[in-house]
């Protein structure tokens, strides 16, 4: 039953058809809960900032271009300044309060990014300082910048650990009721852990310590792996018969596929909040691709 046809939903709205329900999303440009949505917008003090800054930036083929070496702070999907900020000209990181302030010895020099090489020896990447974890296969890795704590996932003795960014000894966090933790983010303002599981199909949550742990969603799940959080929660499906990208309020309700056409192996995935685009490798196609989250177009990023 497409329970779409008898939807409230704004005129400027877009329906989406649930299993016995239905939820209703402003389109790109338009505010509200989707019952109602209008074009006005009271600007958050991030997005104040951020387009005092452009507002005086020049502009080139994709909209304002920020002066060389000026910094731009990031809002996210909310408005709200995302808990990293990031100076591509300078190569520093740190994190911010909810003022936007900068937190005092959070700011990182130039490093190398987060990264892992899966193989017999484990390397996990960031701040200029390596772990080598010795037949490991991470998967999966998570920044928490508020506690400077590095996570990650290991599939040879499936468990959810981390360490702390300045150095210290590796603290397990979940070692139990686990067959192959792959994808996992954090929620830095809820302060929680959501990771997928391929072999128990699964995702779940967590506190960021491993307690208050349950599932989210444990159905139609196959090979469930790289997740995400913006808005939504999102991840992909890369299930060889039938690939999908899906999302879910990040309670686990509000589930619905976002792409399932011209899809291989989704594998990566990233949320850009300012511009509400999903971003994802495919290690099937080949390709680069992204979309808006409340849109049903997809664009070819590379090949």
């Amino acid at each position: 039953i497409d329970e779409c046809q008898s939807a409230r939903c704004h005129q400027e709205a877009v329906c989406y058809n649930t299993q016995g329900s239905f939820t209703c999303q402003c389109r790109p440009g338009y505010y509200g809960d989707g019952f109602y949505c209008s074009s006005e917008h009271k600007k958050t003090k991030c997005e104040t900032h951020r387009d005092r800054l452009l507002g005086s930036a020049e502009f080139g083929r994709q909209g304002p271009q920020p002066v060389p070496g000026q910094y731009v702070p990031t809002c996210d999907s909310q408005g709200a300044y995302e808990a990293t900020q990031c100076h591509g000209s300078v190569g520093q990181c740190w994190c911010v309060d909810r003022n936007g302030l900068e937190i005092p010895g959070t700011r990182s020099g130039t490093s190398r990014p987060l990264l892992t090489n899966s193989l017999v020896k484990a390397v996990i990447s960031v701040g200029g300082r390596d772990w080598i974890c010795l037949e490991k296969v991470i998967i999966g890795v998570a920044y928490d910048c508020v506690e400077k704590m590095v996570y990650w996932t290991d599939i040879t003795s499936p468990s959810i650990s981390k360490a702390n960014l300045q150095g210290g000894e590796t603290i397990p966090v979940i070692s139990s009721d686990l067959e192959s933790p792959e994808g996992i983010t954090i929620d830095h303002l809820g302060r929680t852990l959501f990771w997928t599981d391929s072999m128990k199909d699964r995702i779940e949550v967590s506190s960021l310590d491993g307690t208050q742990r349950r599932v989210l969603i444990d159905t139609d799940l196959v090979n469930p792996r790289a997740i995400i959080l913006g808005l939504n929660m999102y991840w992909a499906d890369w299930n060889r018969d039938a690939p999908k990208i899906e999302t879910a309020a990040m309670d686990g309700t509000n589930r619905r596929v976002l792409v399932k056409d011209d899809l291989g192996l989704p594998n990566g995935l990233t949320y850009d909040p300012q511009s509400s685009q999903l971003c994802w490798a495919d290690a099937g196609t080949g390709l680069l691709q992204m979309r808006m989250t409340g849109e049903k177009l997809c664009h070819f990023l590379s090949s």
